[in-house]
């Protein structure tokens, strides 16, 4: 996985607070300490042509924009993206399987 995510918006918006809620519970439940850098000056948003705010950003993938998935789903697409950039995702205990995180997000 990319050694950042970061999330766009407007600093200190309540949107982008809750995204950043939810990428940090999921990140969480994989058991990953990976970095989250905010992007809030305009100069900044624009060079990654995000077509609305608040998006997450992967490397220079956006992943997500004008809106806020649920963690169970931002746990789908990162794991999706682990598995493309051929990243292990379950090589710790705290660690599930795909089919098992219904079963805690219900």
């Amino acid at each position: 996985m990319s050694n950042v995510i970061r999330i766009l918006g407007v600093s200190e918006s309540a949107r982008m607070r809750l995204l950043k809620a939810n990428v940090e519970a999921a990140l969480q439940h994989m058991g990953l300490n990976v970095p989250i850098e905010e992007v809030t000056e305009i100069d900044q948003l624009m060079e990654y042509g995000v077509l609305g705010i608040p998006a997450l950003v992967l490397g220079r993938q956006i992943l997500f924009q004008r809106e806020i998935p649920e963690v169970k789903y931002i746990v789908d697409v990162l794991l999706k993206e682990m598995r493309a950039m051929g990243k292990p995702t379950a090589s710790s205990s705290r660690r599930m399987p795909p089919d098992q995180l219904n079963k805690i997000f219900e």
